[in-house]
C-alpha cells in the first residue's frame, strides 16, 4: 500500500499499489479535494451550432434571417406541383402587399375572400406539418428570398411558384425558379407551392 497526501492535508489516503482504483471498493478524499473536483468543469455542455440560412429548425429549413433572431422558414419540400391561385372565382382579393412580413396576412385575406376550395393559399393555410399549423403562401418578396437561397434550402423545381401577392381581378405574382423572373400570371394557371412560416 502507498500513502498519498492531497491538498497539503496531513491525513494519509491509502490506495492499493497494484490495480489502482480498479481494485479499490472505496476511498476517501479530503474536503478540499472533494470541493475542487466538484467545481471542476470536466464535462462542458456541447453547444448548438448557430442558426443560419439552410439550418433545419422549427418544422422546416431557415430561408431568411432578419438579424434579430427571427426570420422565415420554408417547408422542406413543395406541397403542390400544379395548383390554381384561386378557387376559380375571378375577384380582386386586395392581398397586394409584396414585402417581407406580409405573406401571412395576404394568405388570410385570400382565404377569407375566396372561401373553401382547392387553391394555393388554402393549401398553405390548412397545412399541419411537423407540429406546426401556421404555414402560409409567401408574398412576392418572401418567395424571392426562397429563390435567392434555393441551393441552401433545397428541393425546388425549375418551374413557376405562386406568391400570395394579388395583381388584380385575374392575375397574381409568380416567380420562375429557373431564371428568377417575377411574372404576373393568370390565376387560372397552375404553379408550384412551397409553404413558409415565420419564427
Amino acid at each position: 500500500m502507498n500513502k498519498y497526501f492531497f491538498n497539503n492535508s496531513k491525513e494519509a489516503h491509502h490506495f492499493p499499489l497494484l490495480g489502482g482504483l480498479r481494485g479499490a471498493s472505496h476511498f476517501h478524499l479530503s474536503g478540499g479535494l472533494r470541493g475542487a473536483l466538484r467545481g471542476a468543469s470536466h464535462f462542458p455542455k456541447k453547444s448548438r451550432p448557430p442558426l443560419a440560412v439552410g439550418s433545419h429548425y422549427q418544422g422546416g429549413i431557415i430561408a431568411y434571417m432578419d438579424g434579430n433572431g427571427h426570420g422565415l422558414i420554408a417547408a422542406p419540400s413543395d406541397h403542390s406541383d400544379a395548383i390554381h391561385w384561386h378557387s376559380l372565382n375571378d375577384i380582386a382579393t386586395g392581398a397586394q402587399r409584396s414585402d417581407y412580413g406580409t405573406g401571412k396576412s395576404n394568405t388570410m385575406i385570400i382565404v377569407a375572400m375566396q372561401g373553401a376550395g382547392s387553391y394555393a393559399a388554402q393549401l398553405c393555410f390548412d397545412l399541419a406539418l411537423n407540429d406546426y399549423r401556421d404555414w402560409f403562401l409567401p408574398s412576392k418578396d418572401e418567395l424571392n428570398m426562397l429563390y435567392q437561397n434555393s441551393d441552401l434550402i433545397g428541393g425546388f423545381s425549375t418551374g413557376h411558384y405562386w406568391s400570395s401577392t394579388d395583381y388584380g381581378v385575374s392575375l397574381a405574382w409568380s416567380q420562375d425558379f429557373s431564371t428568377g423572373t417575377h411574372i404576373y400570371s393568370n390565376k387560372n394557371l397552375t404553379c408550384r407551392v412551397r409553404p413558409v412560416r415565420y419564427f
